[in-house]
């Protein structure tokens, strides 16, 4: 009297024994997880590793932020002019577009980039040191003469840094006066 619930295939709608995991008439798992996991083997899987790399290296460019980050250290000043280290820890080109000095009984002044540039162009992950110049205006060279005398003179430095998001960063040293 009782008779037995019969399942229809999700796959060829044949009927199947209740509880059935695979059907007997077309061989399909009747779960949707089981038969992905069914379907994946070594080769699939390998088949899908470029498409993956290529994916991961789309998105990790445009999730990742671009920037300059642009650090100037270890000024040293001497009368004709300025060396410093300059790096770009940043993954984009940063400009140093200009470098004010103002000194002990001395007139403020541009300094002179190297290489006649306007501007001077850090590559993404280089460092390197960098000289800058007095201008020929400044005939008694970084500091006057009697500045140099003076016990407190110092140099004061102002470096503008124009980043590739178009965001200006100043940056300032200091360094003792040269002497003659």
């Amino acid at each position: 009297m009782n008779e037995p619930v019969i399942s229809k295939c999700k796959i060829c709608a044949k009927d199947t024994p209740p509880g059935a995991k695979k059907c007997t008439e077309c061989g399909e798992f009747q779960s949707a997880l089981s038969r992905v996991l069914a379907g994946l083997d070594l080769k699939g899987l390998l088949a899908l590793l470029p498409l993956l790399t290529l994916i991961y290296a789309f998105l990790s460019e445009r999730i990742e932020g671009q920037r300059s980050e642009i650090l100037i250290g270890a000024p040293r000043c001497e009368i004709t002019g300025v060396t410093v280290f300059a790096s770009n820890l940043g993954n984009r080109h940063g400009l140093i577009q200009a470098v004010k000095f103002s000194a002990t009984e001395t007139e403020p002044g541009g300094l002179v980039l190297p290489e006649d540039d306007s501007v001077l162009l850090l590559d993404p992950g280089s460092a390197r040191m960098i000289s800058f110049g007095v201008p020929d205006s400044h005939a008694n060279g970084l500091v006057s003469f009697p500045g140099q005398q003076k016990p407190d003179c110092t140099v004061s430095l102002e470096f503008d840094i124009l980043n590739f998001d178009q965001s200006a960063k100043r940056i300032d040293h200091r360094c003792g006066c040269p002497s003659s």
